[in-house]
């Protein structure tokens, strides 16, 4: 059995703009327990906002963007474990 966690990096989607995007705000926490399909973060354009949406299931790692910062297309955002326990007793986690 393989001891160490296994590691997803998030990036930032393609939204085929030539503006700069910016993370405005973070929807979860490092530990945070995260699956497919949850809002993690606020990211736009000039103003509007669009909530992004986490492609996999883990526990927030790290967040590696700070709130506020401009952001491309491919910049990694955040990394989940993705062999931690799910558990989470203050959160309920949706399959």
């Amino acid at each position: 059995m393989d001891s160490e966690l296994a590691v997803k990096t998030i990036v930032a989607p393609d939204w085929s703009t030539s503006e700069p995007m910016i993370l405005f705000a973070w929807l979860v926490e490092v530990g945070d327990v995260v699956a497919v399909g949850d809002r993690v973060a606020e990211i736009g354009i000039q103003g509007v906002s669009r909530d992004f949406e986490c492609p996999a299931r883990g526990v927030v790692k790290q967040r590696l963007v700070n709130a506020g910062s401009s952001i491309s297309a491919g910049d990694v955002l955040l990394s989940l474990s993705l062999n931690e326990d799910l558990h989470d007793s203050s959160r309920p986690v949706s399959d």
